[in-house]
C-alpha cells in the first residue's frame, strides 16, 4: 500500500514537473510588423507651351447669326423717339479643341487655362495670355458686355422692325501642346486641332417700315 502510494506522488510530481517545463520553454509565436503604405504622391501637369499653325484643312470660316428682331410701333399722329440697346453679349464666343490621343486624366479632371488665337495675320497666329479650358467639350461664353445704346425715330402711325444679323469668324489650326509631368519631369506632347470665335464681322441692321395695324 505504502509503495502504491509513494508511486501516485511520484507520477504527479512529475507530470507536474513536466507541465512546468512546457511553460517555462514555451516559445510564443513572433509578430508580423505591418510596413506603413505611404500614400503616392499626387500626379500634376504643367503646360509647357502650345503652338499653333495652319495646315491644309486649316483656316478662316464664317457663321452667319440673326438676332430677334425688335418692333416699336407708333400710334400716335406725331413722331416719336425712341431706344434700344444692343448688346455683345447676345454674341457667343466659342472654343474647342481636339486631340489626337486622350490627355492625362489628372489634366481632364482639372481647370487648366490655356492660351488661344485672337488674330490671324499672313498665315502668322497671335494669340492671347487669358484663355479657355483645356478641354475637349466646346465652351460658349459672350463675345463681351459692351452694350451700345441706339436711338430710333418711328413716323406717326407706323411700325419700325429692326432686323440685326452678323457674321462671325471662325478660325481652325493645329497645335502642338507640350506638358510635363511635375513629379517624374517627363515630357510629353499632343497634337490636335483647335476651333472657335475670333471676330465678329460685317454687322448688319435694317430697318422695316410699315403701316400700324
Amino acid at each position: 500500500m505504502k509503495t502504491t502510494i509513494f508511486s501516485l506522488l511520484t507520477l504527479s510530481l512529475l507530470f507536474s514537473a513536466c507541465n512546468n517545463s512546457d511553460n517555462f520553454n514555451e516559445v510564443l509565436p513572433e509578430t508580423e510588423t505591418s510596413t506603413p503604405i505611404l500614400p503616392q504622391a499626387k500626379v500634376t501637369y504643367s503646360v509647357e507651351d502650345i503652338t499653333y499653325s495652319i495646315k491644309d484643312a486649316d483656316g478662316i470660316s464664317f457663321l452667319t447669326h440673326t438676332l430677334p428682331n425688335i418692333t416699336f410701333a407708333n400710334r400716335t399722329a406725331k413722331t416719336l423717339t425712341t431706344s434700344y440697346y444692343d448688346n455683345d453679349s447676345e454674341f457667343p464666343k466659342r472654343s474647342e479643341f481636339t486631340f489626337e490621343k486622350n490627355l492625362p486624366k489628372e489634366i481632364t479632371d482639372s481647370l487648366i487655362s490655356i492660351k488661344t488665337p485672337t488674330v490671324l495675320l499672313n498665315n502668322k497666329i497671335y494669340t492671347n495670355n487669358v484663355g479657355w479650358m483645356l478641354t475637349s467639350l466646346q465652351q460658349t461664353k459672350p463675345y463681351s458686355n459692351t452694350r451700345t445704346l441706339q436711338t430710333i425715330n418711328i413716323p406717326a402711325n407706323q411700325a419700325i422692325t429692326i432686323i440685326r444679323s452678323f457674321d462671325e469668324e471662325i478660325l481652325q489650326a493645329s497645335f502642338v501642346l507640350t506638358l510635363r509631368n511635375d513629379v517624374t519631369n517627363e515630357i510629353a506632347t499632343y497634337n490636335g486641332k483647335w476651333k472657335g470665335t475670333l471676330n465678329y464681322t460685317h454687322r448688319s441692321i435694317s430697318l422695316k417700315q410699315e403701316n400700324v395695324k
